[in-house]
């Protein structure tokens, strides 16, 4: 049965209803949405959203109380179902989009490309990082992004990468200055980077992904929702050695789910590595705080990838993650 919703919803829902109802009024669009998450919700409460609540008892203790937590719980579907919205309205100009987002600090960002270094902006997994820089990129801004995740997995057979990039790469690309510089080669993906910064670009990275197994980069270890985990510094590494600006970007959906805020904040590069990137996780941590349930990093296999849980914790709660990779975090 499982199986089935799954694959009901992939190619009904995502292929032939969302395309349908994404550009139509926002109200009706992002309605549509949140009905799909809370039925998805409803169907799986005994599964993945029991690990997302269990996740944030964990984490954050008695921060939040058991209905807060069930709440975050459900507005973790709710953001990945609304997201799928905003990258269709992305398509075109993606002025469908942009006139839902309110958009602070953006004179920091013309700022840093008015002195002709290029500017490196930090997000995290809050919200629709992907589609906050695809904002930037329609609002006339050439922004390149590293990532993790790519568009072109060679474990795909060409039609489903065909279909892979229909339903993730095209909304959310087709603003950006170019494909993704895609993270699994440290030494060439540095030197794209800086390349990308000296053309008086900007560079989105993910700061709070944690460090996945094969990678060389030099990664340390910050205090980080309560707990201590292991993550790489590497866009203020960039931002010293190439005098690109430094900026943190949030994006953050509000109540009625259909407006976002997007507020990019200046940080100071005078201090060493280490501290300047302890500032930039400091903002992206009190936006959690603030918002738990738009955080991609509530699963077990996730945390134990920042190094928040060990792997005997999690396996003693109850054995290896079960929440499937598309709804963790990138």
């Amino acid at each position: 049965m499982k199986r089935f919703i799954d694959q009901a919803d992939r190619l009904v829902y995502r292929r032939i209803i969302l395309p349908s109802i994404a550009l139509l009024p926002a109200p009706l669009a992002y309605g549509v949405a949140i009905l799909h998450a809370d039925l998805r919700y409803t169907i799986e409460k005994t599964k993945y959203p029991k690990e997302i609540a269990r996740c944030l008892e964990l984490i954050l203790g008695d921060e939040l109380s058991s209905r807060e937590r069930n709440t975050a719980s459900r507005d973790y579907y709710r953001t990945e179902s609304c997201a799928k919205v905003d990258a269709m309205r992305l398509l075109g100009n993606g002025r469908s989009l942009l006139k839902l987002v309110e958009v602070r600090g953006l004179e920091y960002l013309k700022s840093a490309l008015a002195k002709g270094k290029g500017a490196v902006v930090c997000s995290g997994h809050l919200g629709s990082p992907k589609i906050g820089f695809s904002v930037l990129g329609a609002l006339g801004f050439p922004v390149t992004v590293v990532a993790r995740w790519t568009y072109d997995s060679d474990k795909k057979a060409r039609l489903g990468k065909l279909f892979f990039r229909l339903d993730n790469a095209m909304p959310v690309t087709c603003h950006l200055q170019q494909p993704n510089i895609n993270a699994g080669s440290n030494i060439f993906a540095g030197i794209q980077a800086a390349n990308v910064v000296r053309r008086n670009e900007i560079l989105g990275i993910m700061i709070d992904g944690g460090v996945i197994k094969g990678d060389t980069s030099a990664p340390i270890t910050v205090d980080f929702l309560n707990g201590r985990a292991t993550l790489v510094p590497g866009p203020v590494a960039i931002a010293q050695l190439t005098g690109a600006a430094l900026l943190v970007m949030v994006m953050r959906r509000s109540r009625d789910w259909r407006h976002q805020v997007l507020e990019i904040f200046p940080v100071r590069t005078d201090s060493d590595n280490a501290d300047t990137f302890r500032r930039c996780l400091a903002i992206i941590e009190s936006a959690i705080r603030q918002y738990p349930g738009q955080w991609r990093g509530w699963s077990l296999g996730e945390l134990v990838i920042l190094g928040l849980v060990s792997s005997e914790v999690a396996f003693r709660r109850q054995g290896p993650s079960r929440l499937p990779l598309s709804k963790q975090a990138d």
